[in-house]
């Protein structure tokens, strides 16, 4: 059986997790990516949920945004508490060994002088209610509120609010736009950084190639990818080498399948866009044209709308 590039990354992403744990004193993780790469961090979260993966330990989805530091610490612990009680109360997938949890929010600290205070000190107790084994952590994933410059005074307050040992916050950041890498590094002791290295375009290549080498079908996708990704890296003559490429595969299979047209038509478009961004406008218009003449001539081919739609 063929492995799948999309699942050895996100095993990858499991292994460098384990590893981001061992560093007993961290009580945040980032995790540091491409731009890229977040759609495969996004994954990661959804794969930390997952009744079948590897990993053992309890994580905490949080979607709501940041604004106020009192009121996103009221927000998290409302969302808290409808994930307790969706986890009381509804039907179990037959893998899932249930325990009930009996936590209650407690907003004693509400008006302490530290805005994160509040929501730490649920969260420990929440982690100490589920009593995990060694080395396995109640973990808060930050998905949306992260995207706030302004949440890195929270997440120091939160670590003034000792964050217990049992428990991990977990947050992302891009290389080219790295919030958090100046809080890391002011609190590099107790907290971590996972780097990512995924190479996506080689794993959307990967991808592309699977399937049957016989079939035209499969050596387009690997051709098509690997000219969107040139596109993508600025690689104007590579793109143009491998979108020639793709217009060869789709010509030759023409004959036999007339919606090979619809790719063609699809090349020349991209192939146009890729020449404005070089400010070419004479290769530009030129592309467009044979997207326009292709489309007109794909009425030759099909009695349904596709040659309209084209």
């Amino acid at each position: 059986m063929q492995s799948n590039p999309i699942q050895q990354r996100i095993e990858l992403i499991c292994e460098k997790w384990e590893e981001a744990k061992k560093h007993q004193l961290a009580r945040i993780v980032r995790i540091e990516c491409q731009a890229d790469e977040l759609d495969m961090v996004d994954t990661f979260y959804t794969y930390m949920i997952g009744a079948d993966t590897p990993i053992m330990d309890i994580a905490f989805h949080f979607e709501s945004t940041y604004t106020d530091p009192k009121l996103f610490s009221r927000q998290l612990l409302n969302e808290l508490e409808d994930i307790i009680h969706i986890w009381n109360n509804s039907q179990k997938d037959p893998r899932i060994e249930y325990v009930p949890i009996r936590w209650k929010p407690d907003y004693a600290r509400e008006k302490d002088k530290n805005p994160a205070a509040m929501f730490v000190d649920n969260f420990n107790r929440l982690a100490e209610e589920m009593d995990l084994e060694k080395n396995l952590f109640a973990v808060a994933v930050f998905k949306t509120a992260i995207f706030s410059k302004e949440i890195i005074a929270w997440l120091q307050h939160a670590i003034q609010a000792n964050i217990s040992t049992a428990v991990k916050f977990l947050i992302h950041d891009t290389i080219t736009a790295p919030h958090f890498r100046s809080f890391v590094k002011e609190w590099c002791v107790l907290t971590t950084t996972i780097p990512l290295n995924l190479n996506m375009p080689k794993a959307m290549e990967q991808t592309a190639a699977m399937g049957d080498p016989k079939d035209p079908a499969t050596a387009y996708r690997l051709t098509f990818m690997k000219m969107m990704n040139a596109m993508t890296a600025q690689k104007e003559d590579e793109a143009e080498k491998w979108g020639t490429e793709c217009l060869s595969i789709a010509t030759q299979n023409l004959s036999r399948d007339p919606y090979w047209i619809t790719q063609i038509v699809v090349v020349y478009v991209a192939m146009g866009n890729d020449k404005i961004r070089y400010k070419k406008k004479k290769e530009t218009l030129s592309y467009a044209n044979k997207a326009v003449e292709t489309a007109i001539d794909a009425q030759t081919y099909f009695q349904n709308d596709m040659a309209s739609v084209l």
